[in-house]
């Protein structure tokens, strides 16, 4: 079992701390997709992880025209992800 010596909360950290050399990193796939670092590898986890996505927004606030388009964008993405690598969008 690996030691593990620092943990972080934003994978945008850890990936920087990887590229740095501190070790490895588990990090949000969305994040790694959008902000590629380079001089950083890339592996798939195996066996896979499944990573569920979750939207939060107040609950007495109605949407905005805006999150209401951001919402069907990250849908639209998440789907085509899902669709590339061969599993049906949830």
């Amino acid at each position: 079992m690996p030691e593990i010596r620092v943990r972080v909360a934003l994978s945008f950290t850890a990936m920087v701390l990887a590229r740095a050399g501190a070790g490895v990193a588990i990090v949000d796939p969305l994040l790694l997709e959008t902000l590629p670092l380079p001089g950083l590898v890339v592996r798939p986890l195996r066996p896979r992880a499944e990573v569920e996505v979750l939207l939060v927004h107040p609950r007495d606030a109605p949407l905005s025209q805006t999150m209401e388009r951001f919402i069907a964008c990250l849908r639209d993405v998440l789907s085509r992800r899902a669709e590339a690598q061969g599993r049906a969008p949830s």
